[in-house]
């Protein structure tokens, strides 16, 4: 066997070994992504061994509310509007307590998921490295052998390519250290460029949707505080609730994309959770702004991806292209394994309090912001700066919210006593003019109009009020000349009432009886 046929051998051999090393471990499919929420949710019912863990105590484990049974029977104790507003902040201070063990959690899963990957290509680098020495120790023998038969020139060329081949895996290495390359690219790569750009030519389907680029309640609730969501989030799709159907009764559904995500809305209860967010939404050419509320965490019919699908071709429009849906489940995915630095995290906590006061009723701002001030007076005298300064800020944005109310009541009291004052001009205005027009029909004697009020003078033929002072006072009340008339009239009134054997009764009849 020659030596170029050695040579052709380790060539054949270190390019067969290079495949291996390129390849990359496989990214979690969906169905491993559902076993880590179900066991983060596991997680999450197993309080002691997390508190273990993490160094945090759950601070009211007894019903969530309570810190043991003397906390729970002082507060019982209370009355009702203090222990209400008491179990309402333990319930704000539960829900941190929440959300910093699940972003421990997924810190700490983000964190082995890289060092995993990382451990895998150290060693696929270090394969490399290993073939590549190997190749230049046999390429030095070979040109020992040959220095006598090739000249000097040729010796040159060899170098060049030896060096070549050594920019290029370094420049590979580099490049692998800043991406992390999934089995798609890494058979892109291996791949031809018809095979990269049928990808952009050929629709999804129903099961890429589903399985990639579909944002369920639950996601969108999980990450809508994060700072790339309002752009991850776009031109991916929901299936959103239209409605009862009239025909079988049963709940409507519809694929829709998501076209923007707007915030600082009316907040809305999410998941028992308040929240401003709102998503517009497009199918085909219509479109419309809606809650997350009526977003469904099932997966799309076919049924209803066909409908999608007739849609977009009314409108002219297609389906987006396996490389696009590819392309945004990548961006899905690097959001949600990036690991959230401490900047981050205090971010998100302060728009969810910002989303809560927002939610308060008036009655409960006020409340709560006398609460603070409290708070507040406390720490100045302790001289807990850093204290002084969180509850500044918590006051000042709270007090943005009670001045907006009553600027807003202030507005409405305004409205009302113009509103108030207007109608009392008109009706003074009509009656003005109602006079006016009855004074010229006195003076012209026009009273021929059937639905004109007659005009009346009232007369007074006795005054009770008269009387019964008189009465008081004794006077004597002259007697009427009618007053026999009036003595008769019982009389009458009685043989009215008797009847005829009455009257027959007062007839004196002279009759003799002989016996």
């Amino acid at each position: 066997m020659s030596d170029s046929d050695d040579d052709l051998l380790a060539l054949a051999g270190i390019g067969s070994e290079g495949d291996e090393s390129d390849y990359e471990p496989e990214i979690q499919t969906p169905k491993r992504v559902g076993g880590l929420k179900r066991k983060i949710d596991e997680s999450e019912g197993e309080q002691d061994n997390d508190d273990d863990e993490y160094g945090e105590q759950d601070p009211y484990p007894l019903e969530g509310k309570y810190k043991d049974d003397a906390d729970k029977a002082e507060l019982l104790a209370m009355d009702e509007v203090t222990r209400e507003q008491i179990i309402y902040d333990r319930e704000q201070e539960r829900e941190k307590y929440r959300e910093r063990r699940f972003l421990a959690l997924r810190a700490r899963q983000s964190k082995a998921e890289s060092s995993a990957i990382k451990a895998a290509r150290t060693t696929g680098k270090s394969l490399r490295t290993s073939k590549l020495s190997e190749l230049k120790k046999q390429r030095e023998r070979k040109s020992r052998k040959e220095s006598r038969a090739y000249d000097s020139d040729e010796e040159d060329v060899d170098a060049n390519e030896l060096a070549d081949d050594q920019e290029a895996s370094e420049d590979e290495d580099v490049y692998e250290e800043d991406y992390d390359i999934d089995d798609t690219d890494t058979r892109r790569k291996k791949g031809t460029t018809s095979d990269y750009d049928d990808k952009y030519y050929q629709d999804a389907t129903l099961k890429d949707l589903n399985a990639k680029v579909r944002a369920s309640r639950t996601i969108l609730s999980r990450f809508m505080f994060r700072d790339e969501f309002d752009e991850v989030i776009r031109h991916t799709y929901v299936r959103v609730n239209v409605g009862v159907s009239r025909e079988t009764g049963q709940p409507q559904y519809r694929v829709a994309r998501v076209e923007e995500v707007k915030r600082g809305g009316k907040p809305y209860r999410l998941l028992n959770k308040p929240c401003d967010v709102y998503l517009l939404v497009s199918q085909g050419e219509s479109k419309k702004l809606i809650d997350m509320t009526c977003i469904s965490d099932s997966p799309f019919s076919p049924s209803e991806f066909e409908a999608y699908r007739r849609r977009l071709d009314e409108s002219g429009l297609e389906l987006p292209s396996v490389g696009q849906v590819d392309a945004k489940f990548r961006e899905l995915r690097d959001m949600s394994t990036r690991k959230l630095t401490d900047e981050d995290i205090n971010k998100m906590v302060a728009r969810k309090e910002a989303i809560s006061v927002a939610a308060m009723d008036s009655g409960n701002r006020v409340k709560r912001l006398a609460r603070l001030r409290e708070e507040l007076q406390v720490a100045v005298e302790r001289q807990d700066e850093a204290r002084v300064e969180t509850l500044t800020k918590q006051i000042d944005e709270l007090g943005k919210y009670v001045h907006a109310g009553h600027n807003e009541l202030s507005r409405m009291d305004q409205i009302n006593r113009r509103n108030k004052k207007s109608n009392e001009t008109a009706i003074r205005r009509a009656e003005k003019l109602n006079v006016e027009h009855r004074q010229k029909q006195i003076l012209n004697n026009n009273f021929n109009d059937p639905f004109s009020r007659l005009r009346t003078n009232p007369k007074i033929f006795y005054s009770s009020a008269q009387s019964a002072q008189k009465e008081m006072a004794g006077e004597e009340q002259p007697v009427p000349e009618h007053t026999e008339h009036r003595e008769e009239s019982p009389l009458k009134c009685k043989f009215i009432k008797d009847g005829i054997d009455a009257v027959i009764g007062t007839i004196d009849f002279d009759v003799q009886l002989q016996i």
